[in-house]
């Protein structure tokens, strides 16, 4: 199995139920608190999934989004 897929079946199996839906959310293009995401369950997602998540965590406190979450 390509690492890609091992990395993304170990995340799946770490997330919550919630989590492995399947989504229409995809890391391209970049989403951003105030403009394109509307739920924190997207939030959260976008933050576990996508390279630039992290930046959706203003504070480093792990909380995507505060003003959803």
């Amino acid at each position: 199995m390509p690492r890609s897929q091992s990395s993304s079946l170990l995340l799946q199996e770490a997330l919550p139920s919630s989590f492995r839906v399947a989504q229409s959310w995809s890391c391209s293009p970049r989403r951003y608190c105030s403009k394109s995401i509307s739920s924190c369950q997207e939030a959260r997602w976008y933050f576990a999934n996508c390279s630039w998540g992290g930046a959706l965590d203003g504070d480093n406190d792990g909380t995507p989004c505060e003003n959803l979450c």
